[in-house]
């Protein structure tokens, strides 16, 4: 099964399916109907899939095409991925005032992309010679275990996709300059509209996600240059405070941020709530003695008219913006991710936590056993719905034991 799933992420589908085809045929002529209807539907699903994917090379043969675009010192490479002929994914990458030339800046992307876990394919296109060429192509050989070539084609089915691969990397330059340009204009259009000390070009928000008053987290989000930055995102497990106290919470999760990276103060930090959340900030960064201050903004909603509101240190009245203003959308935007963000991570562990629950709460099944179950099991219902012989299969389970755990999951009560 494993072996077919690699088959299927590798766009071995072709080959996959004869697979699937056989095994069908050999579960029939042992009369396993059942297994047999499985794999049919298996094999329809997938030559469904077969019938969407457009072939872009006659070849069939699988090829990683590259090519390059410059304009006014910015770069964009682009990736055509093909398997068995059919495009199966494309990719872009951006270098803004890259050192080096075309050769420079294609040799150090396809040694980042490829490694003993991500093996070339035989063929790669790209359009221009490589430094020590054949050093390089013996490389990628050495790391797939099968001959790889490096091809610069000047005509053909090759340069067609060559062209085709420069179109997207043409296309990806100019769409990543609108939107640089339109960042640019919306961050100094905020800058002016909040009284900011700086261009906001890193922002960052906290929330508090407290549901039913259980197991509250603290989430962070960052946005860098107007896009999410999710190596930035972090969650807090609130342990300072074991009362319903959203400022407490807030306090304790900003004091944590500060603490551990302080060194990456964010040019604008941002809280989900009103005027007790945004003093709370400035308590923080008051005594966080922090080297670089970043400026402060609230956001809350109006309990009575239902307006977004944006509070600033040393305003009595809160800013409201128009409903379609694209600073507050843009700030509301960054707000609803970090309440996302903090609910998903609140919503795993009540999962978590009900799940740790139920098995605890059996008399001789500790953290150690409990694990043991589960990677057995799969899960708690699995568990629920084994027999006591079953049971016993699992490392540590005694008779004894077993008939203990199969008795808590079947009392009347």
């Amino acid at each position: 099964m494993v072996d077919k799933v690699l088959l299927f992420l590798d766009g071995k589908n072709h080959q996959l399916l004869q697979d699937l085809q056989q095994d069908m045929a050999k579960a029939a002529q042992k009369l396993e109907y059942e297994r047999a209807a499985l794999l049919r539907n298996q094999v329809q699903a997938l030559k469904k899939t077969l019938e969407r994917q457009q072939a872009v090379s006659q070849s069939g043969k699988d090829q990683d095409i590259y090519s390059l675009y410059r304009d006014s010192g910015s770069v964009s490479i682009a990736l055509l991925i093909i398997r068995d002929g059919v495009l199966r994914d494309s990719k872009t990458y951006y270098f803004d005032d890259p050192h080096g030339d075309d050769a420079t800046i294609l040799s150090q992307v396809l040694q980042q992309r490829y490694d003993i876990r991500a093996a070339p394919p035989r063929e790669i296109v790209v359009p221009v010679t490589m430094d020590d060429q054949q050093i390089f192509t013996e490389w990628l050989t050495e790391l797939a275990s099968y001959k790889v070539r490096l091809i610069i084609p000047r005509r053909g089915e090759r340069k067609r996709l060559l062209d085709m691969a420069q179109a997207n990397a043409r296309q990806h330059l100019l769409e990543h300059d609108n939107r640089s340009r339109s960042w640019q204009e919306l961050s100094h259009r905020m800058e002016k509209k909040l009284h900011l000390s700086m261009t906001p070009e890193i922002i960052e928000c906290v929330d508090i996600s407290n549901i039913s008053g259980t197991t509250p987290v603290g989430s962070l989000v960052r946005f860098e240059h107007g896009s999410a930055a999710k190596k930035g995102y972090r969650h807090y497990n609130i342990v300072d405070v074991d009362t319903i106290n959203d400022y407490a919470m807030m306090k304790e999760v900003l004091r944590r941020r500060f603490t551990s990276h302080s060194d990456n103060i964010p040019h604008v930090l941002m809280v989900d709530g009103g005027k007790g959340q945004l003093s709370i900030a400035e308590l923080v960064v008051e005594e966080m003695n922090l080297s670089t201050r970043p400026d402060l903004i609230a956001i809350a909603k109006g309990r009575h008219d239902g307006q977004e509101k944006l509070f600033r240190p040393g305003r009595k009245n809160p800013i409201i913006l128009k409903p379609h203003d694209p600073i507050l959308l843009f700030l509301m935007n960054i707000r609803d991710e970090a309440h996302r963000f903090g609910v998903t991570f609140h919503r795993k562990k009540r999962t978590k936590k009900a799940i740790s629950s139920r098995l605890d709460q059996i008399p001789g099944v500790g953290a150690h056993r409990r694990k043991k179950l589960l990677a057995h099991f799969g899960s708690v219902q699995g568990v629920a719905q084994a027999s006591p012989a079953e049971l016993q299969m699992v490392d540590t389970i005694g008779d004894e034991l077993a008939q203990i755990i199969h008795d808590f999951f079947h009392r009347k009560d």
